[in-house]
């Protein structure tokens, strides 16, 4: 439905109107959507609406008007229906996981009050809500992705107007935390969705290792993080000789590895059960075994383990280089074969027990040298 013009500005032309000197000048500022009527008197051929003087087509400035002699008084309004309601966010920025995220959508036309925002098809990412009176689209996303919906606008006089858009997540950092020079990211899993990523683990049922028989079952994903309680394992591929995807993420002489966990324990330095980050090839120990996170008896092997750190391991030519949240804490000269090796986290057991305390890994990345 189309609302009658409200004339809201007027001009009422004084005596120089009844003079024969033309042409008559007259300035009329307007808004975008304002129409332009020029009322009573009486006008000859020569009549002009004129050009607006700030070079747009909103008509903010209208003048020279050229009016008949015989003219008795004209009457400028600006004024009119209001323009198409209509979404004016082309797109929306990216987003970072684990960091807030908050942008504002707009709207412009209709009556100019009331939005009122929706999601009309698709879905926002499961992180993100919209506020409906305010157009914020808000969260912290959990795990990188993209998803496509269409949001609508409503003004308070029942017009609408919708604009598909898509929202996409990308991970904090393509390179890894602390090792110098260029790298390649060649592999990443930031677990998303409710299921392992069987491309790219396998949850170890059956294996002896650190002293329990593993269970797929104390293995899950769930809220952006792979959740292994005691008795879980994960392994990235079968080179080790666990069970794990022959195509999975292997490392290999000269590549990098890094993880972002969350190892549990009661308090100080100790560690609940025998949690363990490593690298390990086939017919160990010949192919070496890489720890780089390793916990036995409650004493960890790394500075600190509580909430989450990022455990980094170059395995270089001739050293191995384990770094904590960025900084080097240790370098070791490399003594394997050089095979590839495969990437492993556990919960085995040890004398600080608890069968429902978490490790949280938030990612595994993996890179080749640049």
């Amino acid at each position: 439905m189309t609302t009658p013009p409200t004339f809201v500005t007027a001009y009422s032309p004084a005596s120089d109107w009844s003079t024969t000197t033309t042409p008559k000048t007259q300035t009329v500022t307007t808004s975008t959507g304002d129409v332009l009527v020029v009322l009573g008197g009486s006008e000859d051929s020569s009549t002009t609406l004129g050009t607006p003087t700030d070079g747009t087509n909103t008509y903010a400035l209208q003048q020279n008007s050229l009016v008949a002699s015989t003219c008795g008084g004209y009457s400028w309004a600006t004024g009119g229906p209001p323009g198409q309601l209509a979404v004016t966010t082309a797109s929306l920025p990216a987003a970072t996981v684990g960091t807030a995220y908050s942008a504002g959508l707009a709207a412009t036309g209709g009556t100019g009050t009331g939005y009122t925002w929706t999601v009309s098809s698709g879905a926002l990412p499961s992180w993100a809500t919209l506020t409906a009176a305010t157009g914020v689209i808000s969260g912290t996303p959990n795990a990188a992705g993209s998803a496509s919906f269409t949001v609508q606008v409503a003004d308070s006089g029942g017009n609408k107007a919708s604009k598909p858009l898509t929202l996409t997540a990308n991970t904090a950092s393509t390179s890894p935390v602390g090792p110098p020079g260029t790298w390649n990211l060649v592999f990443e899993d930031d677990f998303p969705g409710t299921s392992l990523n069987t491309a790219n683990w396998t949850a170890v049922q059956g294996a002896n290792n650190s002293g329990v028989t593993t269970q797929a079952s104390s293995v899950s994903v769930s809220g952006g993080y792979c959740r292994l309680i005691l008795a879980g394992m994960i392994c990235s591929n079968n080179v080790s000789g666990f069970p794990g995807p022959s195509t999975g993420p292997a490392l290999a002489v000269g590549d990098c590895c890094e993880a972002s966990i969350n190892f549990p324990g009661p308090s100080g330095d100790t560690a609940y059960n025998w949690p363990a980050w490593w690298a390990s090839g086939a017919n160990w120990p010949a192919n070496g075994e890489e720890d780089i996170f390793e916990s036995y008896n409650g004493t960890p092997s790394a500075l600190n383990y509580h909430n989450f750190h990022t455990y980094t391991l170059v395995r270089g030519s001739s050293t191995l280089d384990c770094y904590w949240d960025g900084t080097l804490v240790r370098s070791i000269a490399r003594n394997d074969s050089g095979g590839n090796q495969s990437l492993l986290v556990l919960i085995g057991s040890a004398n600080t027990a608890s069968s429902t305390a978490q490790t949280l890994i938030k990612y595994v990345r993996m890179w080749t040298p640049g």
